[in-house]
């Protein structure tokens, strides 16, 4: 079947809750069946009609194939509880459970904003979903398995600058030693933007294979072991289901804006790209090496 024929990616957001896979994002129903009319002629393979081809993806891949992938903008807890009260079957605990939910949403967020009040570097970080490459309007490149590239994306509130760290999956993944890795980088990069640097707040959302683990405690260990002017650095995270790194959601509206009308060929196309986005402050793109990558799990065995 032709469907079968063209490359799926699992989701950014929900790889460990859905075996749902994606196609391209800039494919739809009608280019689909465009590419399945041409792909069909050269096989001189005869053609259904376009009602019988989106009904057959409907009934037969919609299940496991999309073309979207979905950000899980609804918490978990608050979706729960609304669909509960929905059919009044609330009881003492849920409402507890709610409330310790609700109040730990607004600390997050009331903490955030007394920090950015404070002389500390306030620094919020989160990966952008996968950026895969060749993005164009071709059709035989829809059917090629296309290069991830993966973008960690810091926001200095001293400044505004939009850091941008970028890597391929050629080189490393997005797992936890790899966003440490990342995320060191960064604060490389603004240590020597801002030599006075003391003191040091990372917000992040709460995802622990990637934020919350022994693995990014060592690598922040480690810069500060080889940064003795750094003082502290003091890991914040908001609560599940509800972000508080609204700042670089922004950034990346910023390149979804910028890339969708865009031709990107490569890595070094992709760079030049993020370069010129347009956005209230600056943007410096980070390209890892090979080397900048450390392998944690390595010193973590030896502890």
């Amino acid at each position: 079947m032709h469907i079968e024929q063209l490359p799926q990616v699992e989701s950014h957001y929900c790889r460990s809750s859905s075996s749902r896979e994606y196609l391209d994002t800039d494919l739809s129903i009608s280019k689909l069946y465009d590419m399945y009319v041409k792909w069909c002629e050269e096989r001189g393979a005869e053609v259904v009609r376009k009602h019988i081809y989106t009904s057959i993806f409907n009934q037969e891949y919609n299940t496991r194939i999309s073309f979207v992938k979905p950000k899980k903008d609804r918490c978990d807890m608050c979706e729960k509880f609304r669909l509960k009260g929905k059919e009044k079957s609330l009881n003492e605990e849920d409402r507890q459970l709610y409330h310790a939910h609700r109040v730990a949403v607004e600390n997050s967020r009331v903490e955030k904003k007394k920090d950015k009040e404070t002389e500390d570097v306030i620094i919020s970080f989160d990966l952008e979903k996968a950026l895969t490459l060749p993005k164009a309007d071709i059709s035989n490149s829809f059917y090629k398995r296309k290069l991830s590239c993966y973008n960690l994306t810091g926001h200095l509130h001293k400044d505004k600058t939009a850091y941008c760290c970028l890597w391929t999956e050629a080189m490393c993944g997005r797992k936890g030693n790899d966003i440490p890795s990342a995320i060191v980088k960064i604060l490389k990069n603004i240590v020597i933007e801002h030599p006075s640097t003391k003191r040091i707040i990372l917000w992040s959302d709460s995802c622990i294979p990637q934020n919350k683990n022994s693995i990014m405690s060592l690598a922040l260990k480690t810069f500060m072991e080889s940064h003795p002017f750094v003082e502290s650095i003091i890991q914040k995270f908001s609560e599940k289901g509800h972000s508080c790194v609204q700042e670089v959601d922004y950034i990346h509206s910023c390149i979804e804006k910028a890339l969708k009308p865009s031709e990107v060929f490569s890595p070094l196309g992709l760079v030049r790209h993020l370069k010129k986005m347009r956005r209230h402050g600056k943007v410096i793109v980070i390209q890892m090496r090979r080397d900048d990558f450390f392998f944690i799990f390595r010193v973590l065995q030896n502890i």
